[in-house]
């Protein structure tokens, strides 16, 4: 009996045992984290891979009836990559305290990938980069180590980006560009939205957010504007593209010149940049190459500067191209051919005078020609009776220097010129140097045979009676310099029994350059008449005759030769009067005629088939001066002939 009761107690218990299993069956650890992990390489994110033998759906058994319930949620199904995702664990039931787990995959892959192992903490962001379909999973786990999971699907798309254009970037009067927006990536469809700023105005809406990805746009004012594009998907998302276009009132066009097509390498070839049209302000480019070369080379790059020079060191034929580049960076060329030849290297260079004072300076400068340049300079000087020559400068790039003689007499000069063949030139000049003094003209109105100068002051005579000649300046004056004096009185005579001032009386006083001419002393010059005839066209070479009255008359009849300038046209210098009457002949015929006063002259005088002129009247009023149109051959009374 006992033996059955036993049986009874047994079965019992294993009965009672089988039915007070719980509901929820509790492990110690999660399936999933019992799995070994590793920090995965991609998707840059804070999670680790679960190794690809977890099944989050193998990883504890099912169990009906559990008092635990997830209620977790994400912020939203659809997604672009490389934004954020929220994702939200609850719990509900079960026994607190929770945990929470939060995992993700790509729906095709086999390996979940552990955003957030069970915590405290009941929120994640997930941010996938890569577009596709995802699965995620959020769990919840209680103090019991009850596990409850809820799954969800979501979209990653592509980035959007937007490919929006616009058909030109200038635009001319009656003209108008089309703007186009357009887009990959995103959620389609799509939505554009255009928009135009002026200047530095505030942006205007020309259409807001349609489906329509075409507009077009006709400026009002001319300049600069800007152009958003914007294109919008189905998830809201915006992208922006913005363009620049302009408004002009005519295309950029390339004026630019070059100086000549033939050209000498040391001179060069001036290149000139210029523009119109296009938007302003301007910039210019210089480029060159020989025309059987490929290459071509910088002379100038891009800039403000608008005028360059030219000059290879080579002979040959050239390609030149000049570009000029408008605010809105459209260019315009023009191509040219040009021939530039050498030629031998040549000494141009000179002097500031061929007399010195003692004490004072004479300028040097040198200056190359020809050759292949750069140059330098050499400076050299000695006196004449010298054989030793001085160096006043050695070759060097100072193409100017002053030189200061410190030795009365007459010195050579040699200015050389050494270009980068090291071909030398070279060039002489004399100079002459005196103690300073002053000069004294005198004008040989009365036709001395000879004219000398006798001058002196308180303490003595410079030479005895009569002096020394003076020098013939060519055209009825005579020159002479005294030196040692600041001051001196001097008498002007022939060497012979005339003399001015006359005798017995005292010198003319003279401290500076000084004029004497028929009774006048001045400071200077005095004035002259130039006279211009043209020749009728049956005479021969003219002849001027010109005079004060009866008494006092220039060359004998028929006068002197007048000197040929052109195309018929003579002129003559009259120094011994400034006013005068003159008279042209040819030997056989004159003007005027016989019986007949000359010509009133003085200052400058033309005359042409009979009229007679100064270079200030204007006969006709028509604002062209008589001596003009005497030189053109039209009527000085009549403003229709012009």
């Amino acid at each position: 009996m006992l033996k059955k009761m036993l049986s009874v107690i047994l079965i019992v218990g294993m009965l009672l045992t089988i039915f007070v299993i719980p509901s929820s069956v509790v492990y110690a650890q999660d399936e999933a984290e019992k799995e070994s992990i590793s920090d995965p390489a991609d998707n840059n994110l804070n999670a680790r891979r679960i190794s690809d033998t977890c099944d989050l759906e193998d990883d504890e058994p099912t169990r009906s009836g559990s008092d635990l319930s997830n209620n977790s949620s994400i912020s939203t199904n659809e997604v672009m990559a490389g934004n954020s995702v929220d994702l939200t664990a609850v719990a509900v039931d079960g026994t607190a305290p929770y945990l929470y787990g939060f995992y993700y995959k790509a729906v095709d892959a086999s390996t979940w990938i552990i955003l957030q192992s069970y915590s405290s903490v009941s929120t994640a962001s997930l941010t996938i980069t890569t577009a596709g379909t995802y699965d995620v999973c959020i769990k919840v786990k209680d103090s019991t180590n009850t596990i409850s999971k809820a799954y969800y699907v979501l979209t990653v798309y592509p980035e959007l980006i937007s490919s929006s254009s616009v058909s030109d970037t200038i635009i001319t009067i009656g003209h108008s560009i089309t703007m186009t927006g357009a887009g990959t990536g995103g959620k389609a469809p799509y939505k554009y939205a255009f928009y135009s700023k002026f200047e530095n105005n505030s942006w205007d809406l020309l259409s807001g957010f349609t489906t329509a990805s075409t507009y077009t746009f006709s400026p009002s004012l001319f300049g600069k504007y800007s152009i958003c594009i914007k294109v919008k998907d189905a998830l809201g998302t915006i992208e922006k593209q913005y363009f620049t276009v302009y408004y002009v009132s005519s295309e950029l066009t390339n004026l630019s010149t070059i100086d000549t097509e033939q050209f000498y390498t040391d001179i060069g070839l001036e290149l000139t940049g210029m523009a119109t049209g296009g938007i302003a302000p301007y910039q210019y480019a210089f480029y060159s190459k020989m025309t059987d070369s490929n290459t071509w080379s910088y002379i100038h790059a891009f800039s403000d500067v608008g005028t360059v020079d030219f000059c290879p060191t080579v002979a040959g034929t050239y390609d030149i191209c000049i570009k000029v580049r408008d605010a809105t960076n459209t260019v315009a060329k023009n191509y040219y051919t040009v021939e530039a030849e050498s030629r031998a290297l040549e000494n141009l260079s000179y002097t500031s005078g061929d007399y010195a004072d003692l004490g004072s300076s004479v300028t040097l400068s040198a200056v190359g020609r020809g050759g292949v340049p750069s140059y330098v300079y050499g400076f050299y000087y000695k006196l004449k009776a010298e054989e030793t020559w001085h160096v006043a400068q050695s070759y060097g790039q100072n193409d100017t220097i002053d030189l200061t003689p410190t030795i009365e007499g007459v010195y050579d000069i040699c200015i050389k010129v050494k270009d980068t063949t090291n071909t030398i030139s070279k060039k002489y000049f004399e100079l002459t140097v005196e103690k300073p003094g002053f000069y004294v003209h005198y004008f040989n109105y009365h036709n001395w045979q000879n004219v000398k100068i006798y001058y002196y002051d308180s303490v003595g005579e410079a030479f005895p009676w009569t002096g020394v000649n003076m020098q013939a300046d060519g055209d009825g004056w005579y020159t002479y310099k005294i030196t040692d004096y600041e001051s001196a009185k001097v008498i002007f005579n022939d060497g012979g029994t005339n003399q001015i001032p006359g005798v017995m009386e005292e010198g003319f006083t003279v401290s500076h350059d000084t004029w004497y001419k028929n009774g006048t002393l001045t400071d200077e010059r005095p004035d002259e008449i130039t006279v211009y005839f043209y020749k009728p066209d049956n005479w021969s070479a003219p002849n001027i005759y010109y005079y004060l009255n009866e008494n006092d008359t220039g060359p004998a009849w028929p006068g002197t030769a007048m000197e040929e300038v052109e195309d018929n046209w003579y002129v003559y210098h009259i120094t011994k009067y400034a006013n005068a009457r003159v008279m042209f002949n040819d030997g056989s015929s004159q003007l005027p005629a016989v019986n007949e006063p000359g010509f009133q002259a003085s200052d400058v005088m033309w005359y042409r088939n009979g009229n007679w002129c100064n270079t200030t009247s204007d006969t006709d009023n028509d604002g062209l001066l008589d001596y003009i149109e005497l030189i053109l051959g039209t009527n000085i009374n009549s403003a229709h002939s012009d």
